[in-house]
C-alpha cells in the first residue's frame, strides 16, 4: 500500500506501548479533599504497579521506540524448559481454537445480549445445528474482524509496527461497532495509533472489542505466554485502553498457555497472572478464581460479580441507561467462569459461558478457542469440526475462506518459531516452552477522576480542529498551545499551521475544584487534501421510517440491524415513475481514482427497500455520468424473492473491472415493492488514489 514507507517513518515516533498510570503516596497529610493531578504525556517508559494515592499522574509516552520494525536483527531465543511437538500437533490444536470460536459464536449468536443483568434459561440456548449455523458464523464480526490483521501480518511480518496493522483495518470495508467501530473511525480520520484507541477518542475503549478480535494473536505463540501477552498489549491499543486491553492481553496468554499447560486451571491462572495487581480487570478474575477455589458453583460466582456495582455496571456509552454490559472486565469473567466450571467439556465450557449473559455469543467464542487449542481439534466432538472440512464459506465482505485462515495463521505461528529459535533438527518438529514464569503487562487504568477527551482532528490542508470534552467535573481554566507558537483557551477551535511537519498539542486544565488534568499528544501534518462527498438521489425529501438526512450514507457509521433512524429512504413516489430507474451516490469534490464501491442496504419492508435485481454502477467522468464496467459484485446480488424474503442490511461491493478517475459514483436501477423505494445506510467508495 502507498501509506506503508509513511507509516513506518511515522512509527519511529509513535509509541510501542502505553506506559501505565503511575501513583505516588503523598504525607500523612493528604485528605480527600486535596484536588487532584492528573498529567498525561506520550513517552515509552513504564512503570512499576502504582500506590494508592490521591494524586494521580497517568503518562502515556511518545518518545523514539526501538521495537517497531518489520524484521529482527537477530533470531530470539527463549530459555528455559521446553517441549518437542510435532508440526501436526501444532496445527491440530491451531485448527481447534478456529473451529472452537467458530463454533461458539454461531451455536449462541441468537442469544447475544438476550439475557442481561440475570442468568440466562438453558432453555435460550438453540440445539447445535451445523447446517444452519456453521454459514452464521462466517457473517460475525466476533471473527471477521480477525482477518484484516492476520493478512497485515501476512504481508508485513508478525512483528510489524501496529501502524501498519491499523492501516489494513482502517480500509475495512465491514460493519462494525463499539470499540471497533470508533478506532477504525478514528484511524480513518487520520487519529493515529495508539490514540485511536485511548479513550480521549474512543468512548468505547474499556469494551470487549479486541478481546474477541485476538485469538489468532495468541495462537501464534504457541507456550510463549509472555510473548503473546505483550503482542496483545501492543496491538490492543489500536482499539482499546486499560481493562479494555487486557481483555485481550488474557484470552492471548490463555491460548498461548493451552498448547503447553497440563490443566485447564493453569491455562485460566496464567492469563490472570499477566493482568497487573490492583487493575479493576485482574480484581473481577480473582474473584473468580477465588470462588471456584473455595468451591462455589459457577452460579453463585455469577451473582458475586453481579452484586459489585464497579463491575455488573458498564460505562459504554451506548449502554448507559440499560442493563447491558459490554466491557472487557464482565465478559472476560464469564469467559473465565466458562472454563473453569466447563472442566475441559466443550458443551459445558460452551453452555456455561452463554448461560452467563451479556455478550452471550463472543464469551463462548472465547472460551471455546482457548478450549480448542488446548484440546485439539482432533479431541473435539466430531458433531462440531465435520462442518467446516473444505467449506467454500468466506468472511464476511473479504475472499477469505476458514482454510484460509488457518493457513495463514498456521504460517505465521511458523515464523514466530523459526525467529525464537525453537526448531528442531529434525523434520516437521517444534520446540515449545513447557513452562513460563509470567511478567504482567504495563498497569494502565482509565481515569476516574476530572479529565478532559482533548480530540485533535482534521490532519488536512495544515488544519486541525480542537474538541474538548470534561468528564466528572466542569473546566475552570484552560490552555491549549499548538506546539507552533501559539495558544488558545477556546474549548472548541480551529487551527491553521503555516508549514507541514510534527507538531506537539499540549492541553492544560484546572476544574472548578481545583483538580488539574494536562494531555500532550504529537500529531503530523500535512497538506493532503481529504476526499469530501456530496450526496445525491433522484428524491432528496423523502417521508418514510428512515432518516432524512442523506448525509447520514456517507458519515462513516454502519448501523446495527433494525437501526431504522440510521437509514435513508428514497423514491420517486409518482405511482407509475416509481416502477422506472432511480438512483443514490456521492460527488466528490475533486477528481479521485475509483477501484470500487460498498454498498450497505437498510432495512426491507413490505412495500419496498431494495433494487429489483443488480444496480447498475455508474461514475461521473468530466461533468458526465457513464455506465461504469464491473468485474463482480460480492456477495452476489440476490432476486428479488430473496431479497424481500430475509435480506436487510446486507453490505456488497461492487469491483470495477479497472480503476477509473472520476468525480463521482451512484447506484441506478428499479426499485423494489408496492411503493418503489430503495433504503440506504451507507456507501463508501474505494479510492486508490486523489488526482
Amino acid at each position: 500500500m502507498k501509506k506503508a514507507v509513511s507509516l513506518i517513518l511515522i512509527s519511529v515516533l509513535a509509541f510501542t506501548f502505553f506506559a501505565c498510570t503511575t501513583v505516588s503516596e503523598n504525607t500523612e497529610t493528604t485528605t480527600k479533599t486535596q484536588p487532584q493531578t492528573v498529567v498525561t504525556t506520550f513517552s515509552d517508559t513504564l512503570s512499576t504497579t502504582p500506590e494508592t494515592t490521591s494524586t494521580v499522574a497517568t503518562s502515556y509516552s511518545e518518545t523514539t521506540s526501538q521495537t517497531t520494525q518489520t524484521t529482527l536483527q537477530e533470531p530470539k531465543i527463549i530459555v528455559g524448559k521446553k517441549k518437542t511437538v510435532t508440526e501436526s500437533e501444532l496445527y491440530d490444536k491451531l485448527l481447534g481454537s478456529w473451529i472452537g470460536q467458530m463454533v461458539g459464536v454461531s451455536w449462541c449468536a441468537t442469544t447475544e445480549f438476550a439475557a442481561t443483568g440475570n442468568i440466562m434459561p438453558l432453555s435460550r440456548i438453540p440445539a447445535w445445528n451445523p447446517e444452519k449455523m456453521i454459514e452464521e458464523g462466517f457473517k460475525q464480526d466476533d471473527v471477521y474482524v480477525e482477518i484484516p490483521f492476520l493478512q497485515a501480518m501476512e504481508k508485513y511480518g508478525y512483528d510489524c509496527p501496529p501502524e501498519l496493522l491499523g492501516e489494513e483495518f482502517a480500509d475495512t470495508s465491514f460493519p462494525l461497532w463499539h470499540a471497533n467501530g470508533a478506532a477504525r473511525t478514528n484511524l480513518q480520520n487520520g487519529v493515529e495509533y495508539p490514540y485511536s484507541g485511548s479513550y480521549l477518542y474512543n468512548d468505547h475503549c474499556g469494551d470487549l472489542d479486541f478481546q474477541i478480535g485476538c485469538d489468532f494473536l495468541g495462537s501464534m505463540y504457541p507456550g510463549m505466554i509472555n510473548e503473546a501477552a505483550k503482542r496483545a498489549y501492543d496491538v490492543g491499543h489500536l482499539i482499546n485502553y486499560g481493562d479494555g486491553v487486557y481483555g485481550a492481553v488474557f484470552v492471548s496468554a490463555m491460548h498461548a498457555a493451552a498448547y503447553s499447560a497440563d490443566s485447564i486451571e493453569q491455562i485460566v491462572r496464567y492469563g490472570i497472572d499477566v493482568i497487573p495487581q490492583n487493575t479493576n480487570f485482574r480484581d473481577a478474575l480473582e474473584t473468580v478464581w477465588d470462588c471456584f477455589k473455595d468451591g462455589k458453583t459457577w452460579e453463585q460466582t455469577w451473582n458475586i460479580l453481579q452484586s459489585n456495582e464497579k463491575w455488573a455496571n458498564d460505562d459504554c456509552v451506548s449502554f448507559a441507561s440499560s442493563s447491558a454490559n459490554i466491557s472487557a472486565t464482565l465478559n472476560s469473567s464469564y469467559i473465565a467462569i466458562g472454563l473453569l466450571y466447563g472442566k475441559g467439556d466443550f458443551y459445558d465450557t460452551v453452555i456455561i459461558s452463554c448461560l452467563c449473559g451479556q455478550d452471550s455469543d463472543c464469551n463462548p467464542s472465547s472460551a471455546a478457542s482457548v478450549l480448542g487449542t488446548y484440546l485439539g481439534a482432533s479431541k473435539i466432538p466430531s458433531i462440531y469440526t465435520e462442518g467446516y472440512k473444505n467449506t467454500a464459506y468466506v468472511f464476511r465482505n473479504t475472499l477469505c475462506t476458514f482454510d484460509d485462515a488457518v493457513s495463514i495463521n498456521f504460517d505465521l505461528m511458523k515464523e514466530v518459531l523459526q525467529d525464537y529459535s525453537l526448531m528442531t533438527d529434525a523434520d516437521a518438529e517444534w520446540n515449545i516452552p513447557a513452562s513460563e514464569e509470567v511478567t504482567a503487562v504495563p498497569f494502565e487504568q482509565k481515569p476516574d477522576g476530572f479529565y478532559v477527551q482533548v480530540q485533535v482532528f482534521g490532519i488536512y490542508d495544515l488544519k486541525v480542529t480542537v474538541n474538548c470534552i470534561p468528564h466528572n467535573g466542569e473546566i475552570k481554566t484552560s490552555k491549549i498551545d499548538f506546539g507552533d507558537g501559539t495558544s488558545t483557551d477556546d474549548l472548541s477551535t480551529e487551527h491553521t499551521y503555516l508549514a507541514p511537519g510534527k507538531y506537539t498539542v499540549t492541553a492544560e486544565f484546572e476544574s472548578v475544584n481545583g483538580e488539574k488534568f494536562t494531555v500532550s499528544q504529537v500529531k503530523t501534518i500535512n497538506k493532503i487534501h481529504k476526499l469530501n462527498y456530496t450526496p445525491i438521489c433522484t428524491v432528496t425529501a423523502p417521508t418514510g421510517r428512515g432518516s432524512h438526512d442523506l448525509s447520514i450514507i456517507c458519515n462513516g457509521f454502519v448501523p446495527g440491524k433494525g437501526d431504522a433512524e440510521s437509514m435513508y429512504m428514497f423514491t420517486t413516489r409518482d405511482s407509475d415513475a416509481s416502477r422506472q430507474s432511480i438512483y443514490i451516490g456521492l460527488e466528490f469534490d475533486r477528481k479521485a481514482t475509483l477501484s470500487s464501491v460498498e454498498f450497505v442496504e437498510g432495512m426491507h419492508l413490505p412495500n419496498g427497500g431494495w433494487f429489483v435485481g443488480e444496480p447498475s454502477v455508474e461514475v461521473k467522468i468530466d461533468g458526465e455520468w457513464k455506465k461504469a464496467d464491473i468485474a463482480g459484485v460480492f456477495p452476489e446480488y440476490p432476486s428479488e424473492e430473496e431479497i424481500v424474503s430475509s435480506l436487510s442490511y446486507e453490505t456488497y461491493l461492487f469491483s470495477l473491472a479497472s480503476p477509473v478517475v472520476c468525480e463521482g459514483v451512484r447506484f441506478v436501477g428499479k426499485p423494489g415493492g408496492s411503493a418503489g423505494f430503495v433504503t440506504v445506510c451507507e456507501i463508501t467508495p474505494i479510492i486508490t488514489e486523489l488526482n
